[in-house]
């Protein structure tokens, strides 16, 4: 999700649902009246992948990356590796044309977690930080990446009871 600027709730919920056997809550959209959207995946069979899962974020990641990011650290079903994501979770549910053939697009939904966290203004925060380094940099060297394996060793090993 690194660089992601998000996408479709619906696509969202859809690519989710390859990781959950069963209907998972993916929290709600909140319109300015107050009323409730709830988000849940469609998936009612057996997951595509059901084996340890890292996710890597960045600042740049954002809406639907995030909501699919939260929600998979949320319920443990992932560990987010990398640097805190943007905080820009919002729906919109239109594009207003404007003169000139531009598009303005005003956020009319909040998003809430499956646990009441608010995404907008915060962020996913990662359960593995991971600053990158002018060395990292100059060696091209891809620390978030290295770390999410890292972290994907010592589950498998954990949840194995591997030496």
């Amino acid at each position: 999700m690194r660089d992601n600027p998000g996408g479709e709730v619906n696509e969202v919920l859809k690519i989710a649902g390859y990781f959950f056997a069963y209907h998972q809550p993916f929290g709600d959209f909140i319109n300015r009246s107050g009323k409730h959207l709830e988000l849940t995946t469609s998936n009612t069979r057996d997951p595509v992948y059901g084996g340890p899962v890292a996710i890597l974020i960045n600042e740049s990641s954002g809406s639907g990356s995030e909501m699919f990011s939260a929600v998979l650290q949320e319920t443990g079903r992932a560990v987010v590796v990398g640097r805190q994501s943007c905080g820009c979770l919002l729906g919109i549910s239109e594009f207003k044309k404007v003169r000139g053939g531009g598009e303005l697009a005003v956020s009319e939904l909040g998003y809430m977690s499956p646990r009441g966290h608010r995404v907008e203004g915060v962020g996913v925060i990662p359960d593995d930080p991971v600053q990158v380094t002018m060395s990292d940099l100059l060696s091209k060297r891809d620390s978030t990446l290295l770390e999410a394996e890292t972290a994907l060793r010592s589950h498998f090993k954990a949840s194995t009871g591997a030496h």
